[in-house]
Order: structure tokens, then sequence, then C-alpha cells
């Protein structure tokens, strides 16, 4: 059986879209993201996502890497997060994953010579449901970490009202000029220096469908940013049981400002203004072990609805 693998291309965004909708009618629980993300600069032009095609030239699988690149004063490792995905109904499985797997593993081995920090974990992301993809990166010498909780919020609940702490004012924020995304960049990186964005990447996103409607809520000290929450949903109405639902996600806090009700605040108007927006649901990922974060989020309505695996191969020097 011939099988042939290529980088992505932008023309490869369709036939994405299709097997996962075809991967998902087979699990169920497996998540579908927009296939447009792989033309984000994060995945650098198609180098770090790779397409297996048949002899009908028919997408059959696919393997994206996801870098989180660390920089050397912060102290944490590199961690990509990678993917592979194949067509439920192809017979060649293994061969198809392996081939993937090789060439996937292959550019990881890119990615972190080229980096600044060496130490690397690879990660794969997978809901309990995903057993043949579980069982073969585990049969690759993967091992299971803590996993990520996707959390609801249903917004018919009464939403509780914080008291702004003093010497704040939270205000909805878009980002309009690049140099107020610069400015939320910035701030985004010293709160979560594990996994640094750029403004690349955050402008890039707010060209996707997801931001059409999309904006935060963030707390100014004067003119510095003390907290941010984002907020967004797909414009085709996408839903969760059969009701719109929106995001609440990149929620920090600025080190000086922590353990102030600031959180609380943020996520609350948050969760106000997608109310207002016509949302039913919000939804959230977060860490297992980050308690601090659950606690929070269970305290202001969240549910966990389920769990997703967490895989990890770490190379260290």
């Amino acid at each position: 059986m011939k099988i042939v693998i290529r980088n992505f291309k932008p023309g490869d965004v369709a036939p994405i879209s299709r097997l996962q909708k075809k991967y998902n009618k087979a699990v169920p629980d497996s998540s579908i993201v927009q296939a447009e993300v792989y033309n984000s600069p994060e995945f650098e032009g198609g180098k770090n996502v790779f397409c297996a095609f048949n002899e009908e030239d028919e997408l059959v699988g696919y393997a994206p890497i996801y870098p989180v690149l660390a920089t050397e004063e912060s102290g944490y490792l590199n961690v990509l997060w990678a993917e592979i995905k194949v067509d439920p109904k192809f017979n060649e499985k293994k061969l198809l994953r392996d081939m993937l797997f090789d060439r996937m593993m292959a550019r990881a081995a890119e990615i972190r010579n080229n980096a600044p920090v060496k130490d690397t974990k690879i990660c794969f992301c997978h809901y309990s449901t995903e057993t043949d993809s579980i069982n073969y990166i585990l049969s690759k010498g993967f091992k299971p970490c803590e996993g990520i909780y996707n959390m609801m919020r249903d917004l018919s609940e009464p939403i509780m009202q914080y008291e702004v702490p003093e010497g704040l004012n939270i205000i909805e924020w878009k980002m309009e000029t690049r140099e107020e995304r610069a400015k939320y960049i910035n701030a985004y990186n010293i709160a979560f220096p594990e996994k640094p964005w750029n403004v690349e990447g955050l402008e890039h996103f707010m060209k996707s469908d997801m931001w059409v409607g999309g904006t935060t809520m963030t707390a100014f000290d004067g003119t510095d940013i003390a907290g941010s929450i984002m907020l967004y949903w797909k414009t085709d109405g996408e839903t969760e049981r059969g009701k719109r639902q929106a995001y609440t996600e990149n929620i920090f806090v600025m080190p000086q400002w922590r353990k102030k009700g600031v959180a609380s605040c943020l996520i609350s108007k948050g969760l106000s203004h997608l109310a207002q927006q016509g949302a039913k649901y919000a939804l959230l990922e977060v860490r297992a072990n980050n308690i601090k974060a659950l606690d929070i989020y269970k305290r202001m309505g969240y549910k966990i609805l389920r769990e997703q695996v967490v895989l990890e191969y770490s190379i260290i020097d």
C-alpha cells in the first residue's frame, strides 16, 4: 500500500476538517479543532504538520506539533504538544501511525536542536475513550502524567458579582492596535512564563472565526495590566448539548495582584458579558494539578465535564 507523507499546505484545511469529523463520529469524545489553526505562525508554514495521503490522494491521517518553547531565563522545559489522528476506516492503522510518528519525532528533534533550551517534553493529549491512540503512544515509551480537565459553567445559573479591588479599573478591551496587543503579550508572558506566546500568534488567532465577537475583560492599574480573561465563541453557533457555547480562556493575574480577588472579579464580569451575548455555556481547560485555579473555577460555578489523559516523553540533557 502506497502512503505519501508531506507537510501541510493551506489547501489541506478542508480534508483535515472532514477527517476530524469522521474520527469524531467513531470516537464521539474526541475534540474537533478548527483546521485553519494549522496556518498559524506556530506551525511554521506547515513544517510542523505532516499529512498522509493514500493512492487516491485522499487524506488518511495527519500529525501536528505545537511547540511551546521556553526561554533560558524561565527555568522551564520546552513542551511540544503532538497529535496523530488517522482515518478510523483505514486498514493499515499501525503502519500509518508508525510513518507519521517517525516524521513527527524527527521534526521534534529539529525543533529541540534549534531551541535555546534543550530539555524538552513531547506530550500527547487524549480522552479516555481514545483507547487505540492511547495504547499506541504508550507502546512508544510515553508515560501518563497529570491530566487536563474540561470544565463548563451554565450561564443560566446566577452569576455572583464581586467588588473590584481598590486601585483597579476593569474594562472590556479588544486590543485593537498592535501596541495594545504587544502590551497584552508582555503581561501574558510574565503571568505564564511556562507557555510564552507572541504577538504574531495572537494576531493570527484574532483573524479567525473564533474572534469575530471576541474580546477581553482586563483589569488595569493605571495603564498597567493587572489581569485579564479572554472571551470568544464560534460564529457558526457551535453547541454543547444543543446550546450555544463560549470560551473563557487565558485567565491570568499579574504576580503583584494575586490573592486580592482579581481573578474572581474578572471571571464574574466575563461570564456576565457572555450571558448578555446569548451564550448558554462557558467552557475552559485547566491542568488537573492546578489546585488553586480549580478551586476558583469551582467556586465560580464551573463543573468538570471530562478529563483528558496527557502522555509525555522527556528528553533531558
